[in-house]
């Protein structure tokens, strides 16, 4: 009895771990974007950290666009990191998801997109980071004009003192938001 539970633990104790593979988030989603009613299309393309484009087919519905239709409305190197995926927010929102997938030194981002006047803008952006020296959480709402940081991540927030306001996504740059986040970086 003894010499079959020191063999019980001990392959308990000597059994590697096994590593969970990381979930990747969805690269295609449907959504009513621009509000007219049918839906439409949202796809990352491309898996190399410079070609990572967003492409959007506005009132597609349920349809799966041939390779003959090109996208209405393409926005180039959207994101920079290795886990990008999309999701939706109230039904109408765009959200980019951009995340380096368990780096020693990691920020995770989200980037909100939604249609206003006819055009595609940057709505929010929130971005989590943990770095060897400092972690944080910066969180801005391009819409009302505020943004917070809070370093360390469950630090108190302060507010962000440079002008916000909504950028059009075909103007937007990967790293702009990190210019409000990490201004001395």
């Amino acid at each position: 009895m003894l010499r079959t539970g020191l063999v019980l633990i001990t392959a308990f104790v000597v059994a590697p771990a096994v590593a969970q593979p990381l979930e990747k988030p969805p690269r295609e989603v449907r959504l009513d974007l621009d509000g007219d009613g049918r839906l439409d299309l949202a796809r990352i393309v491309g898996t190399n950290k410079r070609d990572i484009d967003l492409h959007i087919y506005f009132g597609i519905g349920d349809a799966t666009p041939d390779a003959a239709r090109k996208a209405d409305f393409i926005k180039t190197e959207i994101a920079g990191n290795v886990l990008v995926g999309l999701e939706v927010r109230r039904g109408r929102s765009l959200v980019v998801t951009d995340s380096c997938g368990g780096c020693t030194q990691s920020a995770d981002t989200k980037l909100t997109i939604v249609h206003r006047g006819g055009k595609l803008i940057v709505a929010g952006l929130e971005i989590d980071w943990e770095f060897r020296d400092e972690s944080g959480r910066c969180n801005i709402n391009f819409l009302t004009g505020r943004g917070e940081i809070s370093k360390p991540l469950n630090g108190r927030p302060r507010a962000i003192r440079k002008k916000l306001k909504s950028v059009p996504l075909e103007k937007w740059n990967y790293y702009d938001g990190r210019d409000y986040c990490f201004p001395t970086r």
